[in-house]
């Protein structure tokens, strides 16, 4: 290997012996030969591993959920509670572990509530599981954005809900839903 010699910018002081610009440039990058060495060879080796765990999320089936109804649950002074119905599929042949559920909660597009509710419970293997989700709204809220409660008044809303689960082999995952409907008030 050919080396070369250089002298300082003043021209003063010793001379520094640099190896060739290649080994300078892989030494600057970070490499040297038997790092080098060791990835050239692991790398080949590793692909085929490394490529079936980029293809799990695509194999693997993912569970599912969708919003099939919400009903008034109770109204009192100082809240309305809807409960939103989620049938939840899941595809494993193992139970399926909720978590929870996080929401946003619009009407005539403001953005007046939002929140989390943890809702522990667990779908059952190759089956369609029912989650009721309750989501408290303070009457104050509603006073806000309506201008006022009248019975029988209808509340057109938009719920932003995301249900999370843990699942296996994905590990956490969040099923996100959009819904969006009227409630009358009783």
């Amino acid at each position: 290997m050919r080396a070369s010699t250089f002298r300082s910018a003043t021209g003063r002081g010793p001379s520094v012996q640099r190896p060739g610009r290649v080994r300078a440039l892989a030494a600057r990058a970070g490499f040297s030969r038997p790092r080098s060495l060791f990835w050239l060879v692991l790398l080949p080796a590793a692909s085929p591993f490394l490529a079936s765990c980029a293809t799990v999320g695509q194999v693997a089936p993912t569970p599912t959920a969708e919003v099939t109804g919400v009903e008034v649950g109770s109204l009192s002074l100082t809240e309305l509670r809807l409960d939103f119905a989620v049938d939840v599929k899941n595809p494993y042949t193992f139970g399926l572990p909720v978590l929870g559920l996080d929401y946003a909660l619009s009407t005539g597009g403001k953005r007046f509530l939002q929140g989390e509710v943890e809702q522990p419970q667990i779908i059952p293997a190759s089956s369609t599981g029912k989650v009721i989700l309750p989501i408290s709204i303070p009457v104050l809220d509603l006073v806000s954005v309506l201008g006022g409660l009248q019975s029988g008044k209808s509340l057109d809303y938009t719920a932003e809900l995301g249900l999370k689960l843990d699942a296996p082999v994905i590990g956490a995952l969040r099923l996100p839903m959009l819904h969006e409907g009227k409630v009358n008030l009783p």
